[in-house]
């Protein structure tokens, strides 16, 4: 899997180079399930937008799609015969708006090695479900959709990442790796989700638009 990069120099100097990328995530990105948490991850594809202020940092912005499923409102029911357990299953499928800084290491002319931090949050609407599961004794019995409806979440995340970045010409190699503290919580409800330490990667595969050989002789790895 790719992290595909766009670039646009936008002046020959390093300061004030921009890169506008497309994103793909490294990972498995499931569906949701019949069961009552999987892990955040990523929508596979966002957009990244990076813009050197020096010669040796950069900002960061991006947005992508942020999928979550969790459980919560647990409730318990029990009679002579048997025992009913209420719950809903929230589905989040949120922005994820990230922001973040890289300080940068040119190496020659064609090699750069970086690394930073990037936050992120998000807000969203979305939809749960709400099941019953009844056991006879300790035999399951039964379990059934009750009903459905809206609920408000949010999530916040912090990752500190590595990467190096190598480009032939215009063409541009490289790879990102990152660990991930993430927190998800549905508003007004004691369903939530806390992720530490999860690692999150990319591939890069890239164009430079614009390249310039002599600028990039005189003033090093622009990327």
């Amino acid at each position: 899997m790719a992290f595909l990069c766009i670039i646009h120099d936008l002046a020959n100097a390093q300061s004030g180079t921009s890169y506008i990328n497309a994103n793909y995530f490294i990972g498995n990105y499931e569906g949701y399930k019949m069961k009552e948490t999987i892990e955040g991850k990523l929508f596979p594809i966002g957009l990244q937008k990076i813009k050197n202020v020096s010669d040796h940092r950069a900002w960061r912005y991006g947005v992508t799609m942020f999928k979550q499923q969790m459980s919560g409102d647990y409730a318990l029911t029990e009679s002579t015969d048997n025992i009913r357990e209420e719950y809903k299953i929230y589905k989040v499928f949120s922005p994820s708006f990230q922001f973040g800084q890289e300080y940068q290491l040119h190496l020659e002319e064609h090699t750069m090695f970086y690394g930073g931090l990037e936050i992120a949050s998000g807000i969203m609407h979305n939809s749960y479900d709400q099941y019953s599961r009844e056991y006879n004794g300790n035999q399951h019995v039964s379990s059934r959709l009750t009903a459905d409806g809206f609920f408000w979440n949010t999530h916040a995340s912090a990752q500190a990442f590595l990467g190096f970045r190598f480009h032939v010409g215009a063409m541009l190699l490289g790879f990102e790796s990152g660990l991930v503290n993430r927190y998800t919580a549905v508003l007004g409800s004691d369903a939530h989700v806390t992720e530490l330490w999860k690692p999150q990667q990319r591939l890069v595969l890239g164009y430079i638009q614009g390249y310039n050989h002599s600028a990039t002789k005189n003033y090093g790895c622009r990327y």
